[in-house]
């Protein structure tokens, strides 16, 4: 391909992208704006902000694993509010049914809502509460999806969940609903 034609896409691009911003802005419809150099996405809508390389920066993961209390070979984690919108019954009864195939993983999961009882009531009842690890709401959420290996987050609902983003930002493939 020669420069021009290069240019000449990329001129329509932008003319999209343009016309894009423009549609979200007057719908107030959340956008998601990646700046490239500096590595960082903002949502231009409602100013949300994450910083890339928090997510990528370098964790001694034995010591922040030992920390928490994760010994086994594979982490998965969830990250949110256990409330209805987040599916936590499915995920409780996911990870047993996981647990019956495989002993070499745990569960991690940091937030805390009304159905944490009832999610620990679940992995109580089928003998593995001793591989789920609920560390309630924490600041350190960037650290504790590098020592996992998997994020799982099959809500009944959500619109672009930002943890998504994070999780993928520090590397982790992501299991998640439609």
């Amino acid at each position: 391909m020669s420069n021009i034609t290069y240019n000449k896409i990329s001129d329509e691009l932008i003319k999209k992208i343009e016309l894009d911003r423009k549609n979200h802005t007057e719908k107030n419809i959340p956008m998601v704006q990646i700046d490239v150099e500096s590595g960082k996405i903002v949502n231009v809508n409602n100013f949300t902000y994450i910083d890339l390389d928090i997510y990528r920066k370098q964790v001694d993961i034995e010591t922040k694993k030992r920390n928490l209390g994760l010994t086994a070979r594979y982490n998965i984690i969830t990250v949110g509010r256990i409330i209805p919108q987040k599916n936590p019954i499915f995920i409780a009864k996911s990870f047993v049914e996981l647990c019956k195939l495989r002993d070499d993983c745990n569960f991690v999961w940091v937030g805390d809502g009304n159905l944490r009882t009832e999610s620990e009531r679940i992995f109580k009842q089928n003998g593995v509460q001793s591989r789920v690890h609920f560390l309630g709401q924490r600041a350190d959420v960037n650290e504790i999806l590098q020592c996992c290996n998997l994020f799982f987050m099959p809500s009944s609902f959500e619109g672009l969940g930002i943890v998504i983003i994070e999780a993928q930002a520090a590397g982790l493939p992501c299991l998640v609903s439609r």
